[in-house]
């Protein structure tokens, strides 16, 4: 474990006294391809949408729900992809080596056009309806416009500690949610104070996918509208999982 995955798992660990912690409810299972490393995971139009790669190329995925079944469809990316965004009717797509995003029309996933991001490093990408929200590699959040200049940084508190370097982010119902590889925790993060208002212990989706004792994080998070759920899968995970997050508590 790297020295900044120890600061994470001991940040949260101090601060979960102070901070609701529940269990999320499981309500739907769905097949999910093994192969490719999860990048990032999106919902929209009825289908999942997924960024994945592997060591020859880098994919924007379809996945139907319930069956699972997919296609496949090239990412215009110069590097290895990463998170991925809905918005305004386009799949945002963002390259965190080269510092580019990429934009994809839906739903044929055709290639329109690149932005320079002015924040190097990113790996992971949301929309909250009005702007972008990017994870730097070692830092914490920071808000971008259309066009992906800088407008806010957001450094996420844990308590009295700080969270840096999400594996993956997602925006749902007012909320950032956020995952790391140290851990199996989704953080429910405000989005105007950076503070943790929710720690969502996700250990027994691992359990339940074959992972355990693996240091395979949850690098896919994606949240459908009409319900309120939360998606979640991740490299090499045999499932997505449809997830209600109003609240078991742990006990």
């Amino acid at each position: 474990m790297t020295e900044q995955k120890q600061k994470n798992r001991k940040a949260s660990e101090a601060a979960s006294g102070g901070i609701a912690e529940l269990k999320p409810r499981i309500v739907s299972i769905y097949p999910h391809e093994t192969v490719a490393d999860t990048r990032g995971l999106a919902w929209h139009g009825g289908s999942l949408y997924e960024s994945a790669s592997s060591s020859r190329s880098s994919v924007i995925r379809r996945i139907e729900v319930p069956s699972g079944d997919f296609e496949d469809y090239p990412a215009s990316v110069d590097g290895v992809a990463g998170g991925i965004a809905v918005a305004d009717g386009h799949l945002y797509l963002i390259c965190g080596h080269h510092g580019r995003a990429h934009t994809h029309g839906l739903p044929a996933l055709g290639h329109v056009n690149q932005r320079q991001v002015s924040v190097d490093g990113h790996r992971s990408l949301a929309h909250d309806g009005n702007e972008f929200v990017l994870s730097a590699e070692n830092g914490g959040l920071s808000f971008h416009s259309s066009e992906f200049g800088v407008t806010r940084t957001l450094p996420v508190q844990c308590g009295g500690s700080e969270l840096t370097g999400f594996l993956e982010i997602e925006y749902g119902a007012g909320k950032i949610y956020g995952s790391q590889s140290s851990d199996e925790n989704i953080y429910e993060i405000c989005p105007k104070s950076g503070q943790v208002e929710r720690i969502i212990d996700c250990s027994d989706l691992k359990e339940i996918a074959g992972l355990n004792g693996t240091d395979t994080g949850m690098n896919g998070i994606g949240y459908e509208r009409s319900h309120g759920q939360l998606y979640v899968t991740g490299s090499a995970w045999r499932y997505v999982f449809a997830l209600d997050i109003t609240g078991i508590p742990v006990i």
